[in-house]
């Protein structure tokens, strides 16, 4: 029996990277990867809202007004966003 069935049980949810459940749980994040690893679960790098180009709102007209604008996306090799700013614009 594993000592932290908690870590163990947001790790299986895969809801979680490991940041956050290292802030819920109050332990290291090098430890809940640990864990992660050997339950052999890959966690989430981000948490991503999968559903927020679903409905229409006014986020996500700035967010595709943005990319369109200042952003690039390249499907050559992976389907990747690049948005790249200059730390004196101002917005």
């Amino acid at each position: 029996m594993r000592k932290h069935p908690q870590i163990d049980n947001l790790i299986k949810s895969k809801k979680y990277t490991s940041k956050e459940i290292a802030k819920i749980v109050g332990y290291n994040y090098k430890s809940v990867n640990t864990s992660a690893r050997t339950l052999n679960i890959k966690l989430p790098k981000n948490n991503i809202n999968e559903d927020f180009f679903e409905n229409w709102s006014n986020e996500m007209a700035y967010v595709l007004g943005f990319i369109a604008a200042d952003g690039c996306i390249n499907v050559s090799v992976v389907h990747r966003l690049s948005i790249h700013l200059h730390k004196t614009w101002k917005f």
